[in-house]
C-alpha cells in the first residue's frame, strides 16, 4: 500500500476547517438563524476551542517528531 504524505501546511489547514466546522455545529442551534447572535456565539466558540485545538496542534506535533526520529527520518 502507497504511504500518502501530508505537508505539515495541510495539516494544519484540515485541522483548521475541522475546528470551524465543529464550532458552527456547536453555536448555530443556539443563534435560531440570526446572524448577530451567530457571530456572538462563532466568538464564544473561538476562544473556547483555540486553547484545546493548539494544545492538539503541538501534542500532534510533538507525537510525529518523535516517531520521525523513532524511524531515523527527519520530517524536513
Amino acid at each position: 500500500m502507497r504511504k500518502i504524505k501530508i505537508s505539515e501546511g495541510k495539516r494544519f489547514l484540515i485541522l483548521m476547517v475541522s475546528y470551524w466546522a465543529f464550532a458552527i455545529a456547536w453555536s448555530w442551534p443556539a443563534t435560531d438563524g440570526e446572524w448577530m447572535y451567530f457571530m456572538v456565539f462563532l466568538q464564544m466558540a473561538a476562544m473556547y476551542f483555540l486553547p484545546i485545538m493548539g494544545a492538539l496542534w503541538m501534542a500532534c506535533s510533538a507525537i510525529s517528531w518523535l516517531l520521525s526520529r523513532h524511524a531515523g527520518r527527519s520530517l524536513d
